[in-house]
């Protein structure tokens, strides 16, 4: 997944098929899915089958309601 900056929001895409991807943060876990909320406050349920160990707090790329990869942490942030 590649970031890059979109007027106010970052988004990013997927290096495969540059499909745009959603960043999001996780608020809670639900078993095999997590409750996230996006840039703009909107909340949602998503899968999480393909990350294990997700944590709440953690950001995620997100794609028709599937988180695909985690956010790679900013240099000097630890992941």
């Amino acid at each position: 997944m590649k970031a890059r900056a979109n007027g106010a929001h970052a988004t990013a895409e997927c290096e495969l098929c540059r499909d745009a991807v959603t960043r999001v943060v996780v608020l809670e876990l639900l078993g095999d899915d997590a409750h996230v909320v996006d840039a703009d406050g909107h909340e949602s349920v998503v899968a999480i089958d393909f990350l294990p160990g997700v944590r709440v707090g953690e950001a995620l790329l997100v794609r028709l309601g599937v988180a695909l990869a985690r956010e790679p942490a900013k240099q000097g942030e630890r992941s």
